[in-house]
């Protein structure tokens, strides 16, 4: 048991002298002015606050918005009408990621340096067992977060070969394990990650950077669970009676505990770590940016995220599970 200890501590402190060793060498910044960058999912959440960020900094933004006249973009238009231009951007559509990169090209001066960046950021998450999912939920996450990402990368790839740019995914800690009650949202997040490391080695031969970025839970910063409650009622209506019998109390307990931690209130969506942005901005603006930027909340987090990531597989799985089973039982009990 105390090897165990020792090994454990031992992979923690390696893994921290890594990570700032690679902090320091990676100090070094692009300048932001004369570049531009193109941001998915900007409506809300992490795209719309990384779209206030990177403007700020002075890079020229082109914002994707799935509803380009919402409250979203008209915030962002009110932000910094010079340096973010709003684009409608729908990712599961060919047709819509098409007149966005056209838009891109046309907006981009010959005096400029042209599209640095390419961020896919547009991503649903539906919570929820497999079972009681709807193949609608399924197919809404695979289109959006893996294939989403795909179409957008493949559209902006000459524009970004051409001046020896980088291609940003946003990933998550869900890439990295399976969680329960998240299985379908875990698969897109692991396929972003393989698709990212293929990505990479092929178009290391054109000097481009290809960034995973992997955000631990900032569920109650973002609105990426505002959807919660009508997700869950579909899942309802579409269940069989039998089903709806057998899952009924661990459905209910499973769906109050997501609301309670994961659903935000308007004061912390005002309040997205600084943690966060400064990672992503790294990514876009560092000489020699990381392959992989682990972001989360806080420092307990992180340090928990680290551990998991050494330990054997089976382990992590079963403090997984023990975790979920636990956190169920308390609220079936209440």
């Amino acid at each position: 048991m105390i090897l165990v200890q020792l090994l454990v501590v031992g992979g923690i402190a390696t893994a921290l002298i890594i990570y700032l060793f690679k902090s320091l060498s990676t100090g070094r910044r692009i300048e932001s002015g004369s570049h531009s960058v193109l941001i998915s999912g900007c409506d809300s959440g992490i795209g719309h606050s990384l779209a206030i960020h990177l403007s700020n900094l002075g890079l020229k933004v082109f914002a994707g918005c799935l509803q380009p006249h919402g409250e979203g973009a008209n915030l962002l238009r009110l932000h910094d009408e010079k340096n973010i231009k709003i684009l409608s951007l729908d990712v599961t559509s060919q047709e819509s990621v098409d007149r966005a990169m056209q838009s891109v090209k046309d907006n981009t001066s010959s005096t400029e340096h042209g599209l640095w960046a390419v961020i896919n950021n547009a991503g649903i998450c539906v919570c929820g067992e497999f079972e009681w999912l709807t193949w609608e939920h399924c197919e809404s996450m695979i289109n959006i977060n893996l294939l989403g990402a795909a179409r957008l990368t493949k559209a902006a790839l000459p524009v970004i070969k051409a001046n020896k740019g980088r291609v940003i995914v946003m990933s998550s800690v869900a890439g990295l394990r399976g969680y329960p009650g998240l299985s379908m949202y875990c698969a897109t997040k692991h396929g972003l990650e393989g698709f990212s490391d293929s990505l990479r080695q092929e178009l290391s031969r054109h000097d481009v950077h290809v960034i995973s970025v992997q955000p631990g839970d900032f569920s109650t910063s973002t609105c990426i669970l505002h959807n919660h409650h009508k997700n869950m009622n579909h899942m309802w209506d579409k269940m069989t009676s039998e089903a709806r019998e057998e899952n009924h109390p661990y459905f209910k307990a499973y769906h109050e505990t997501v609301a309670k931690v994961g659903i935000p209130s308007r004061k912390q969506l005002d309040s997205l770590p600084t943690s966060l942005m400064a990672g992503i901005e790294d990514a876009i603006l560092s000489v020699k940016p990381r392959n992989r930027y682990l972001l989360t909340p806080n420092v307990k987090s992180h340090l928990k995220l680290l551990l998991w990531r050494h330990l054997p597989h089976g382990c992590a799985e079963r403090l997984v599970a023990f975790t979920y089973k636990k956190r169920m039982n308390k609220v079936l009990s209440v």
